[in-house]
């Protein structure tokens, strides 16, 4: 069994399916849900997307109408160097209106005469659960619906199929989500006291909106699988999503893109890289709680290194799973199983088999030769981050860069923040092109150029032979026009 294990580039198949025994049997070719394309907004023709294709050339392509894009965002992206047959990386960008009717949508009371009382300073009890009125909240501010700005990059592995789906739709999950609570976002950004006898009132506009985010990925994951069952849905995809909404700033990650926040002189990564090595607690607590899942042939059990027969009845350093510290433990036959995490860096792998543990889709995805079903470990759950932009001073130089590994493989955070004040110091200070100029300088940084052995950066340094994915997201831009009123019932969709 071990000996079969192999990279998940050998063992995800598209054309087959997996019995017990280990037999591959062929299955019917199914339908494509989306046709294979590049960010609507590059502006691409058919034609375009072919060429943008030549893995030898690797084109840096960037927005035809720059103005057209989001608060002026700037975005750039460029093709792997011949490791896929499409540029497996996708993203996406656009408002969000969350505009709703007031309702109320409390679970019902056990006592149907609390349903419609009402307390002592004029609010109505429903269903045990003081409800202002939206006469009292207007009152106090504005009830106009805020509108969101979305942002999203995803990076595919074992196909482009989840990452263009993903693109295509895991906004409108976000904006449903975000439509269920906006009524309390409203009431909590009126101005209206909190009444003490509200059961919401410890419940913040961050619990909501991140509860969103986290509701909306899971709904996203959980359709991919179930448009597998019809659609040819193979691989998965990391999801790094940004939100502005009401003056803060939202990052939900899954995977490992990242985002590096540049604050003047500061720059700072917003994001947690999730692989087999930062995520090793999560994944060996899976496999303690769930032996089955290892079908007798892994251990949950982290040891310094590889133990061999050799090691058997010696004493030896071991992280038990759940654990943060090291213990001594005896070793015995159980623990030459092979280890549910291996190898180290961007060699690492659960299961010997796939080396991203967070992201959506991968229901397909088993060791190879096996039933042994890797899903079970891997989380759709994003962590989310919450920035309030308005406890800080901003310039038009501040912003968040959004990338792929593609990326930051070859790029460190602090040289992304470097070159990308670099190209704003040579543009007039509020010229709105000098974010994409940014971008697309990112990705020809990372990209290099090819020497007839390879990629190479300027410096001599190998580059990126990945799909690389930059987005440049300016926060002043959206400062001035949520202050300015223009993110407020605006009638954008």
């Amino acid at each position: 069994m071990i000996g079969k294990l192999k990279d998940a580039a050998s063992n995800v198949m598209s054309n087959f399916s997996q019995k017990n025994d280990g037999i591959q049997v062929e299955k019917v070719q199914k339908p494509e849900k989306y046709t294979y394309a590049r960010p609507y907004f590059l502006g691409l023709d058919k034609d375009e997307v072919k060429c943008a294709q030549d893995f030898s050339l690797r084109p840096v392509l960037k927005p035809r109408k720059i103005e057209d894009m989001v608060l002026h965002c700037g975005y750039a992206e460029c093709i792997n160097g011949g490791k896929s047959d499409n540029n497996e990386d996708n993203a996406y960008a656009c408002h969000l209106q969350i505009k709703t009717t007031y309702t109320n949508c409390n679970s019902k009371s056990a006592n149907p005469a609390a349903k419609n009382s009402v307390s002592g300073n004029g609010s109505k009890q429903k269903d045990g659960i003081f409800e202002r009125s939206m006469v009292e909240i207007a009152s106090h501010g504005t009830i106009q619906s805020p509108v969101a700005v979305y942002y999203g990059i995803f990076d595919g592995h074992a196909g482009h199929q989840t990452s263009l789906i993903v693109s295509r739709l895991l906004h409108q999950h976000v904006q449903d989500k975000l439509k269920e609570c906006v009524d309390l976002i409203k009431e909590k950004t009126s101005g209206v006291p909190p009444c003490p006898f509200d059961a919401f009132s410890n419940i913040s506009i961050d619990d909501l909106v991140t509860g969103a985010l986290e509701e909306a990925f899971k709904d996203m994951d959980d359709y991919l699988e179930q448009e597998r069952c019809r659609y040819n849905v193979k691989g998965g995809c990391t999801s790094l999503v940004v939100l502005l909404l009401e003056g803060k700033m939202y990052i939900a990650n899954a995977g490992d893109s990242r985002a590096v926040l540049c604050h003047g002189d500061k720059v700072q990564a917003m994001t947690k890289d999730f692989n087999p090595v930062t995520d090793r607690k999560r994944i060996n607590y899976i496999g303690h709680l769930h032996p089955e899942l290892l079908h007798d042939e892994f251990t949950c059990l982290e040891f310094p290194r590889r133990v061999n027969k050799g090691d058997v009845g010696q004493a030896m350093l071991c992280r038990k799973p759940g654990r943060d510290g090291w213990c001594y433990k005896t070793i015995v036959e159980d623990d030459l199983k092979f280890p549910l995490v291996t190898g180290d860096g961007k060699k690492a792998r659960i299961m010997a088999t796939i080396g991203v543990t967070r992201g959506l889709g991968d229901h397909d995805l088993y060791v190879f030769d096996s039933d042994i079903w890797i899903k079970p470990f891997l989380s759709c759950k994003p962590e989310v981050r919450v920035i309030d932009l308005t406890e800080h001073q901003w310039t038009e130089d501040d912003v968040l860069i959004l990338g792929t590994d593609g990326l930051w493989d070859v790029i460190t955070n602090q040289e992304a923040s470097d070159i990308v004040h670099k190209e704003f110091s040579s543009c007039n200070k509020t010229d709105l092109k000098k974010y994409t100029i940014a971008a697309q300088e990112l990705v020809s940084e990372a990209r290099g150029h090819f020497t007839g052995q390879g990629w190479k950066k300027r410096n001599g340094d190998t580059a990126s032979f990945d799909d690389i994915t930059v987005m440049i997201i300016p926060i002043l831009t959206y400062l001035n026009q949520w202050k300015a009123g223009h993110l407020l019932d605006s009638g954008i969709t």
